[in-house]
């Protein structure tokens, strides 16, 4: 029986400098991020920055490399830079997209 379980309070921070890695190869996204905000990369010339209903905030810029995932699974690391003392928790979604159907 687990002891006293309390909610913590969610406190509001920015982030900023999201990276994934994917086997070894690592993508940037160079942005500050706020709370319900998320990138929607596409490509190196297509990645912006959305709000928490969709809406376009501003264009990002990414460095390194673009992750290419394989057939199977794939280990994937996420990062990101925080205000200092806290902890920043995320949900990380990937959608892969390809001409072809890896098996």
């Amino acid at each position: 029986m687990p002891g006293t379980i309390r909610a913590l309070p969610l406190v509001p921070a920015t982030i900023s400098n999201p990276e994934i890695m994917a086997d070894g190869e690592k993508i940037s996204f160079i942005t500050e991020m706020k709370p319900g905000m998320y990138p929607e990369f596409n490509s190196r010339d297509d990645c912006r920055l959305c709000g928490s209903k969709g809406e376009f905030i501003r264009d990002v810029e990414i460095e390194g490399s673009i992750p290419v995932m394989k057939a199977g699974e794939n280990e994937i690391a996420f990062s990101c830079r925080g205000p200092s003392g806290i902890n920043p928790r995320l949900q990380v979604t990937v959608i892969t997209m390809s001409d072809r159907l890896l098996k």
